[in-house]
């Protein structure tokens, strides 16, 4: 209870912060600068707090004075000024940062990807990820935050319990995806095969999207070709010590003025 607590102050200190401006997605913006034009609090006074009787491991966003926050098992809608909770949704998600647009929510579960009312948190879709790439039932959540940009939804499939966190490979390689939805049905737009998973949440600009993998790869958001990758510049391989080698999958890439900034577990 005292996680719950503590997290719970964190999210009202964010919200002030942010407010009136919408915040949307993780990092407040598909190029995930995690800025805002909005005035900081000059002091940290809490406002108010709900006891959601989970520890939260998502970050929350924000919508026409509306707040989302993941809970466990479960996506919370919360009226920011009267603290009223307008409607609880049972899905299984617990890691992912939602992204929501003018009608929807979307957020990465232990099963595939949902799409959630944000009139009411009725289930608008759901796209199974499990054993849609092999047999293997997928037994864990997702960590990677969705992404929605001209009607598309682009969600990194890896689970986290599936990397191994001392040698930076992944248990299995069957489930390692990008995959790409119709924003509107949750229809498979199209998926692509990625060497380490995608935990980090896809940062999108003009029509393409950047993703970090193993690799660094830019992605052409129409039709999932790779348009290019960090991979001749930057490789990664097994046989390198640990030290040496560059594996850009725990960061969320970043797009500021033409710059893209991306961080490894190299340790040199």
């Amino acid at each position: 209870m005292i996680i719950v607590r503590e997290v719970l102050i964190c999210l009202l200190l964010f919200l002030a912060m942010v407010h009136p401006s919408d915040w949307v997605t993780f990092k407040g913006s598909l190029e995930r600068t995690g800025s805002t034009d909005s005035p900081a609090p000059d002091t940290p006074y809490l406002q108010w707090e709900i006891d959601l009787e989970a520890p939260l491991y998502s970050s929350p966003v924000v919508q026409n004075e509306r707040v989302y926050q993941v809970g466990f098992e479960k996506v919370v809608c919360i009226n920011i000024h009267t603290r009223d909770i307008q409607w609880i949704s049972s899905v299984p998600a617990y890691n992912s940062t939602p992204a929501v647009s003018d009608d929807e929510v979307v957020v990465a579960t232990n099963r595939g990807i949902s799409a959630i009312a944000t009139e009411n948190g009725d289930l608008l879709w759901e796209y199974m990820v499990s054993g849609k790439f092999s047999e293997m039932e997928l037994v864990d959540y997702i960590v990677s935050s969705p992404a929605i940009s001209e009607e598309k939804v682009l969600v990194g499939t890896l689970p986290y319990r599936y990397w191994h966190v001392d040698t930076f490979e992944p248990y299995e390689q069957n489930e390692l995806f990008l995959v790409c939805l119709d924003e509107v049905s949750g229809e498979e737009k199209w998926y692509r095969k990625t060497n380490l998973g995608v935990i980090s949440a896809p940062c999108i600009i003009h029509g393409k999207a950047f993703v970090t993998s193993r690799e660094i790869l830019c992605i052409d958001l129409e039709n999932g070709e790779i348009l290019w990758d960090s991979e001749d510049k930057y490789p990664y391989s097994s046989k390198r010590p640990l030290e040496e080698r560059y594996a850009f999958g725990y960061s969320t890439p970043t797009l500021f003025h033409g710059i893209l900034i991306g961080g490894s577990c190299v340790r040199k």
